[in-house]
This record gives C-alpha cells, sequence and structure tokens, in this order.
C-alpha cells in the first residue's frame, strides 16, 4: 500500500472513510451540537469542530502519508543502482528481518489505540447513559446519547470510528517503520560499499541520504503537529470554553493583558493526551534514529557533512516544548499558532543546511609517508 504505484488509492480510502463519518455526523445532526457542561455553559463538540476530525485526519494524516511514502518509493528506485555491492541484501529480505516490528505496531494499533480507547472512551461512557463521567462528544454528544440514535447504531458508528483511528495510527506507524528501514539501507550500503570507487554512485549516495533525512525530519515536524491537535482538543473538553475558538480568542488577549474574561478549567484536568504523547514520543524517536543513522554512516564513509546538528533539532525542540507547554498558562495560543506556521513552512521548505552535494571522490585515507 505505502511503496506500490497505486499509493495514492491509500490517501483515497483515508478521506473516503472520513466523509463517511462525516455523513454519519450531519445525518444525526452531530456535526454541529452542543451539551451543557455546566450551569450557563454550553460547550460545542460537533464533528465538524474537532480539530483531531478536521485539522488532524483530513490535512496532517494524508500529508504525513505522503511525505514517508514518497521518500520510500524513492529509494526504492535509488537502491537499484547499489544492487551490484557483494552481499547486499534484497529489500524483500530487509523488510523482512523487521517483521515483528510490523507485527508490534499492528498489535498496539488494534489493542491500545483502538481497543482500550475505544471501549474506555466511547462504549462503556455510552452504556452507562446518564450515569457517564467522561466528557461527550461528538458520538457521547449528551449524557444519554441514545436519545438521538438506538443504542446499536451509535455503538456501531463508535466501532467503525475507532477502527478508522487505530487504521490510521497503524498506517502512520507503518509508513514511519517502512522509512526507518530505507536508512538502515543505506547504512548498509556504506558499511559493504568501502572503496566509493564510483564517481556517480558517490553522487548518488549522497543524495539519497540528503533525500532520507528531510523526510524523517518532515515527518517529525509532522508527528509534533499531530500530537499538538490532539492535545489541545482533548483539553479544550476540560475548559469552560464554548469551542475552541472561543478558547484561543480569549486565551490570546489573556496573554496580551486585554481579555475582559480569562477561560478556565472545570474540574481536574484528564490525563491529556496520552495518545498524542505516545504518538510524539514514537515517531519522534523512531525519525531521529534513522536521521542519525544516514548521518553517521555517510560521515563514516569519510564523505562530507550532511547536515549540522543544530538544523536537525533547533525547530522540532521548539515545538516539542510548545506542545508540552499547551493549556499551562494563559496566552499558550500564541506558542501554538506559531508553531503551526513554522511547521507548515518546514514542511513546504525545511531549514536544514546541507553541504554542497559534490560528485567527486572523497580524499584518500591512506596515510602520509
Amino acid at each position: 500500500m505505502l511503496t506500490g504505484n497505486n499509493s495514492i488509492y491509500l490517501l483515497i480510502m483515508v478521506w473516503a472513510a472520513w466523509s463517511v463519518l462525516a455523513l454519519v455526523a450531519a445525518i444525526l445532526g452531530v456535526g454541529d451540537i452542543t451539551y451543557k457542561a455546566a450551569e450557563g455553559i454550553n460547550k460545542q463538540v460537533g464533528f465538524y469542530h474537532s480539530p483531531t476530525w478536521t485539522i488532524e485526519k483530513i490535512v496532517l494524516v494524508p500529508i504525513y502519508l505522503i511525505v514517508t511514502s514518497k521518500a520510500v518509493i524513492a529509494w526504492l528506485q535509488y537502491r537499484d543502482s547499489f544492487a551490484s555491492i557483494p552481499g547486499f541484501s534484497a529489500w524483500e529480505y530487509r523488510v523482512s528481518t523487521f517483521r515483528m516490528a510490523f507485527y508490534a505496531v499492528l498489535i498496539v494499533s488494534i489493542v491500545v489505540i483502538f481497543g482500550l480507547q475505544w471501549y474506555g472512551n466511547y462504549l462503556q461512557p455510552i452504556l452507562d447513559g446518564p450515569n457517564a463521567v467522561v466528557a461527550p462528544n461528538w458520538i457521547r454528544v449528551t449524557t444519554n446519547p441514545i436519545e438521538l440514535a438506538p443504542e446499536r447504531l451509535v455503538v456501531g458508528i463508535s466501532l467503525f470510528a475507532g477502527l478508522y483511528i487505530g487504521t490510521i495510527y497503524w498506517l502512520c506507524f507503518s509508513s514511519l517503520l517502512l522509512l526507518y528501514i530505507a536508512a538502515h539501507d543505506l547504512s548498509e550500503i556504506h558499511e559493504k560499499d568501502k572503496s566509493h570507487d564510483n564517481t556517480s554512485r558517490y553522487g548518488e549516495s549522497r543524495a539519497a541520504a540528503q533525500a532520507l533525512i528531510i523526510a524523517l525530519y518532515r515527518s517529525v515536524i509532522c508527528g509534533v503537529l499531530m500530537s499538538m491537535v490532539i492535545k489541545v482538543s482533548v483539553l479544550y473538553l476540560d475548559t469552560d470554553a464554548p469551542n475552541i475558538t472561543t478558547w484561543f480568542t480569549r486565551d490570546i488577549l489573556s496573554g496580551f493583558g486585554y481579555a475582559e474574561q480569562s477561560w478556565n478549567w472545570l474540574g481536574d484536568r484528564q490525563l491529556a493526551a496520552q495518545t498524542s504523547f505516545m504518538f510524539l514520543f514514537t515517531i519522534t524517536s523512531v525519525a531521529y534514529l534513522g536521521i542519525y543513522r544516514v548521518k553517521l554512516a555517510v560521515e563514516a564513509a569519510k564523505q562530507p557533512l550532511l547536515v549540522s546538528h543544530l538544523s536537525l533539532t533547533a525547530v522540532p525542540t521548539a515545538m516539542i516544548m510548545t506542545f508540552g507547554l499547551v493549556g499551562v498558562f494563559q496566552g499558550f495560543s500564541l506558542l501554538v499558532l506559531l508553531s503551526l506556521i513554522v511547521g507548515a513552512w518546514q514542511l513546504i521548505t525545511p531549514s536544514l543546511r546541507f553541504h554542497p552535494t559534490t560528485t567527486q571522490l572523497p580524499p584518500s585515507t591512506s596515510p602520509r609517508r
């Protein structure tokens, strides 16, 4: 799905499944709906107002899949020119050595992201009805969602939505794992091809290394943005703001000291974003393992330094710090908006400073007489 010629159909599947949910939300009338969170506070929890179902699912996830998929496909075209290296493994064999990692990704996506979250966040609160203590969302839209639709229908919709989320993260983690395997592949090339006596091959290996580093860097940026969107959506449910737009407006004005009415927490905050933190930690860790695997392999082969540590880490570190500060103080949304702008710019034009690519052979490493 991620490396074939028809990988575009994967994006169509993502958008099509989202469209089904959007249509269901419109039919049930929960695309734009509020619930009474406290006395005098009606909160908007409609499907169309949730950043996790709009910004993340129809914008960031497709961008992430495009970045990773195109990079792996490009690498498969690059590696054909290295096939003559003695002992260099075939791509199918290389992927098969990571089968346990792929199984782990599948199990986590099905059991944890889909199964446990669906049961705890959707099924149990629906069955509890008015006694549910979890903040409603567009599926658990009132204290008793069965008033809007039959119980079986609501459970079925939540099941489909949970399965969709689990599949999305399965695709994201799997595509990142493929990208890491490509980085591992490139490092083996430099280990087995010690001579570097082919000028054309040398230039191609540098170009491939740069392409992989850029793709892994973009995956980090996209992962941070996705995690931030998830955390903002979860924290919003614990505030007294009627909708996310009002929450951000009040917060920005509070940051500048002009707010007539600041926002407050409704009660004890939920553990905001176990999912977002797990996603952020996994994406960042695996991506940087791949980046430095490529970087160290190229440098060990006596090729010019690819990219500096500062340019690799400066922007992602600032964005991760913003992720940690979401909801911590009045005015945090200024940092979030700045991160969204910087992140979008990094996806378009990554600020990675590579040394000029050269097709000259590296200097001889033989000792001077």
